[in-house]
């Protein structure tokens, strides 16, 4: 018997995962969450590789159609369940803008938010000591990474794409938002936090981020 919503597979720690259950609860997609524990492992059962062979969260079933890849879920979710087009619009021009981030996110929002995330706070809880040597570089990355947003992408216009919210948006502020574990401080890029509040007054802001904003509350109780 076919089932009658998709299943969304991930974990709430995971960047990419929070946008694509973001993305559902904003547009009133029905979903399935089928949690996938990172820290345990469970990507890499074999039982998680039938839905994504590479083991990697987010993935869906949508009554056996398999997706992985955070930007293609979210496109396909759009066009299957016929969100409002702003979130990926059907206009060339504006979609053509929406893939221009999506295409730059990977090497340079998610490679340096995450890389020094991994550093400064994943690593050393495996355990694992990081030499400071490593920790510069990859904050000075961030900084670059940080500045071309704020200058290039936020300056002129209130969202990263143009005058409306796209799936754009709700990545990149995901990778960011991780960041807040380190208490990385975004008042030297203005834009960016006032985009930031922005977002953060979307509905469901609180459901999607509470076990984010639980280990942002254990880790500061330690420090």
């Amino acid at each position: 018997m076919s089932r009658s919503v998709p299943q969304l597979y991930g974990d709430l720690m995971s960047q990419p995962t929070r946008a694509v259950y973001w993305f559902c609860l904003l547009n009133d997609i029905k979903f399935q969450f089928m949690p996938i524990h990172i820290t345990k492992g469970e990507q890499l059962k074999s039982e998680f590789k039938k839905i994504n062979p590479h083991g990697k969260v987010p993935a869906i079933d949508d009554n056996g159609f398999k997706v992985n890849e955070s930007h293609t879920i979210l496109r396909y979710l759009k066009q299957k369940y016929s969100a409002q087009d702003h979130w990926y619009p059907s206009d060339l021009n504006e979609r053509t803008k929406v893939d221009e981030y999506l295409d730059w996110h990977h090497l340079n929002t998610r490679a340096s938010a995450a890389g020094l995330f991994r550093l400064k706070f994943l690593l050393p809880m495996l355990g694992k000591e990081v030499p400071e040597n490593r920790i510069k570089p990859a904050q000075d990355q961030l900084v670059k990474t940080l500045e071309e947003i704020d200058t290039v992408f936020l300056s002129s216009r209130p969202y990263l794409c143009g005058d409306n919210i796209s799936i754009a948006d709700l990545l990149c502020f995901s990778e960011l938002k991780q960041l807040d574990i380190l208490d990385f401080d975004f008042s030297s890029f203005p834009h960016v936090k006032e985009w930031q509040n922005k977002l953060e007054k979307l509905p469901h802001f609180d459901q999607v981020h509470k076990i984010l904003n639980l280990v942002i509350q254990k880790r500061k109780a330690k420090l």
